[in-house]
């Protein structure tokens, strides 16, 4: 039938599509749509892929560098068989230094391209494929979920664009969503069918999401286990608790190893979390009702947040529509994605709930102890907002099709409402334009590496100057741009930036900033084994060069090395 010289198209011809975007074809048109959304997500950054690197809504690129250096660092211990892997070559000589910061051995998948190209082409490659990995993931889901394909595919671009993980996408490790996806994915099916070897995948799931991020797996994990009663009420506790059990001792038996190396670091250097800390990066009533600056919408009390946490209003109305509003099939398996939710919700309020209840809860709960962000338990709440959003987006579908069933014309025309929706709900919160940070070059080492590598033994402890002028996250840029020169030349540094720094290097660190090389820290520096000193130049430099204690052995216009001539006879 026409209307004004335009064929409508049929129900039987959308049904045509739909089988066809079902099918393998499907998949594969799927993917490509996330991987163009993961690179506008990304977006300059390809074009500068070997020597930029992509830092979310911050200038700063401490932490991009911090964590392409995490990455150098597991493709270097594939090596050598993860041997030495918690006792990395930075804050020597610390050990256990590498589990002061999140591990990450997931990145390791990217190894070949470190070791041919370095480690800043394979962040950017590692990053834009998790955030490709986090659509497919959520599209399998909604699809077992009962959810069209179209509707799928569109809940798998919304998660590209997950509006946390895009906005602090200088945090790579938060932004791989997927394994927390295919998580809750097979939940759900165990929860259907309670079986052994559906309980021995979740197990492999659950130990993935540490593999991927062991923050994931502290925020994920309460809340699943506190929800998962949903799944199961009403079955035969024989049914679901033994393979259950299984799963969970599976998964501790893969994070176990990370775990440890991490409580290792924490008694090694005394890691607490200071409750003012902990209160800092908790979550307020403000931050929930304000979005990102990027959103369409308006943005709420903004002065006020200092994390802009909401995942969209129309994502959060028609998430509570999904549970409470429309009849489905799968109605116990939307409200343990509900139920999640709320959980994540409540604790992302950390120690500003009230009555002293995060107290309480990491008392009862030890492993809360090691929250030290709590408003990122926002990440598990707006993951399960996008997938209950696109299941009612479907249900509202299939509605206004029956409804619409005794008149085709307006049918088919009232049939295209839930795709304008489906493309409001996909572009509620676009993704920010990335600023990018520009580290040493890999492709090219500096010309006083090249010299260094030259002279120097594998063995040797080095120094970099100026150190960090503060504690900031600008400030600690400093010592990440060293650490990406750590991965040229691969000598130990006294350097190094991590969540917690080691008491040694920030009291000698104080002491480097206000004198760098008089006695008394010449004298430190030989404490700690150092044969090297490279400095970038400045006009202290020709203060420096008259001492007795270091010969110089390379300049150029912006650094000079040297080497510590022992006062020890």
């Amino acid at each position: 039938m026409e209307n004004g010289g335009f064929r409508l198209p049929t129900s039987r011809a959308l049904s045509r599509t739909n089988s066809k975007m079902d099918g393998a074809p499907g998949a594969w048109i799927a993917t490509g749509a996330f991987l163009l959304a993961a690179l506008w997500v990304v977006w300059p950054a390809p074009l500068h892929a070997t020597w930029a690197m992509p830092s979310g809504d911050s200038p700063v690129g401490t932490v991009p560098m911090l964590n392409a250096w995490i990455q150098w660092w597991n493709a270097d211990r594939v090596l050598h068989f993860w041997s030495g892997y918690w006792h990395a070559p930075i804050f020597y000589p610390a050990r256990y230094a590498f589990g002061l910061s999140e591990p990450q051995p997931l990145t390791a998948l990217v190894a070949p391209i470190i070791w041919t190209s370095g480690p800043v082409p394979a962040y950017n490659v590692y990053l834009v494929a998790m955030l490709t990995l986090n659509g497919v993931f959520t599209r399998r889901l909604m699809k077992d979920l009962g959810v069209g394909p179209g509707c799928a595919a569109a809940a798998g671009l919304a998660m590209v664009l997950h509006p946390l993980a895009v906005h602090n996408l200088e945090a790579v490790q938060l932004a791989v969503l997927w394994p927390v996806v295919w998580l809750l994915h097979r939940l759900i099916l165990f929860g259907r069918v309670p079986t052994w070897r559906s309980g021995l995948i979740v197990g492999i799931a659950g130990g993935l999401v540490g593999y991927a991020c062991l923050h994931h797996t502290l925020i994920a994990a309460l809340p699943l286990a506190a929800s998962l009663g949903v799944l199961v009420v009403g079955k035969r506790w024989s049914a679901w608790l033994p393979p259950l059990l299984a799963s969970g001792g599976l998964a501790l038996l893969f994070t176990g190893p990370l775990a440890y190396g991490v409580g290792a670091a924490a008694a090694e250097h005394g890691v607490s979390r200071h409750l003012q800390t902990v209160q800092a990066l908790s979550a307020q009533a403000a931050d929930w009702l304000t979005l990102p600056a990027t959103a369409w919408e308006p943005t709420g009390t903004s002065r006020t947040a200092q994390f802009p946490l909401s995942p969209g209003w129309l994502r959060v109305i028609l998430a509570c529509a999904a549970v409470a509003g429309f009849a489905s099939a799968r109605r116990r398996e939307l409200l343990f994605l509900f139920v999640t939710a709320l959980i994540a919700l409540f604790l992302s309020f950390g120690a500003n709930l009230p009555g002293g209840l995060w107290t309480v809860a990491t008392h009862w709960l030890p492993p809360l102890q090691w929250a030290r962000s709590p408003y990122r338990f926002a990440y598990l709440f707006q993951t399960c907002i996008i997938l209950l959003a696109f299941c009612a987006l479907d249900q509202l579908r299939l509605k206004i099709s029956i409804m619409t069933r005794a008149a085709p014309l307006w049918r088919r025309a009232a049939g295209w409402s839930p795709i304008i929706l489906g493309i409001v709900l996909t572009l509620e919160i676009p993704p920010p334009r990335t600023a990018l940070c520009f580290p040493p070059a890999s492709s090219m080492p500096a010309p006083w590496v090249q010299h260094l590598m030259q002279v120097s033994h594998p063995d040797d402890v080095m120094v970099c100057l100026p150190v960090a002028p503060d504690s900031s996250e600008a400030g600690m840029e400093t010592e990440t741009r060293w650490m990406m020169y750590q991965t040229q030349h691969r000598l130990r540094l006294l350097n190094g930036y991590s969540g917690f720094i080691p008491r040694h290097w920030a009291e000698l660190r104080t002491m480097l900033r206000k004198a760098p090389l008089n006695d008394e820290t010449i004298d430190a520096l030989e404490g700690c084994s150092v044969r090297w000193i490279i400095v970038r130049r400045s006009p202290s430099v020709d203060a420096w060069s008259a001492s007795t204690h270091i010969r110089w052995v390379y300049e150029d216009a912006q650094f000079r090395l040297g080497e510590l001539v022992s006062t020890r006879q």
